[in-house]
């Protein structure tokens, strides 16, 4: 897990320096999106941790039926928050923005928005992803999520040399929501292939 976080803090740290690169306006913009996203990131993560506790205890006693059940719900309540976060977002995204930061600047709310836009729609697949590296990393899974970590710090390289210089402050935007997808496909993958045949098992 140590591993795998300082994978995706490296990621962060070159997604980052493009980002900046683009002027004070948009750095202002990026970072009140990004305090909104974290703020309502915090059910999702909480969740996550809850669940991965659980999982653990339950796959050393041999509890599978458990886990099955569990890791449904887990599913469900992450995709929910999504999909209500996503609505507040939707509706009050730009007063939160300006509540927040205090600013009238038209070029800080409308790129701000922007951001909050683009990520939020993918918040289910977000929450869906963080329940399935939990789950795998709690049953003795520990490759397919730092498979997964080399896969961010790759997409956050890639748009920091080519997306963000080509598409601007949209390549930040885009940048996460199409990596959760990836992320999500990959772990999807070895999920139902391996971790559900040992559940059944």
């Amino acid at each position: 897990m140590a591993f795998m976080y300082s994978v995706i803090s490296l990621g962060s740290v070159m997604f980052q320096g493009a980002t900046n690169a683009l002027g004070e306006g948009i750095i202002a913009a990026h970072t009140a999106a990004r305090r909104i996203i974290n703020i309502l990131m915090q059910p999702l993560s909480t969740v996550m941790d809850a669940s991965g506790t659980f999982v653990a205890q339950n796959w050393g006693a041999q509890k599978k039926r458990r886990i099955k059940e569990t890791l449904r719900k887990v599913m469900g309540v992450e995709i929910a928050w999504g999909l209500f976060a996503c609505l507040i977002v939707y509706l009050f995204g730009r007063a939160i923005i300006q509540f927040t930061t205090g600013t009238r600047s038209d070029e800080i709310l409308d790129n701000a928005v922007l951001s909050l836009r683009v990520h939020f729609p993918f918040f289910p697949v977000l929450g869906v992803l963080l329940a399935m590296r939990v789950a795998m990393q709690s049953m003795g899974q520990k490759i397919a999520p730092v498979i997964s970590s080399v896969i961010e710090l790759g997409m956050k390289a890639l748009s920091a040399l080519w997306l963000i210089p080509a598409l601007g402050f949209v390549g930040t935007c885009v940048t996460e929501p199409i990596t959760w997808v990836i992320m999500t496909g990959f772990l999807g993958t070895v999920y139902f292939i391996k971790t559900r045949r040992m559940l059944q098992e």
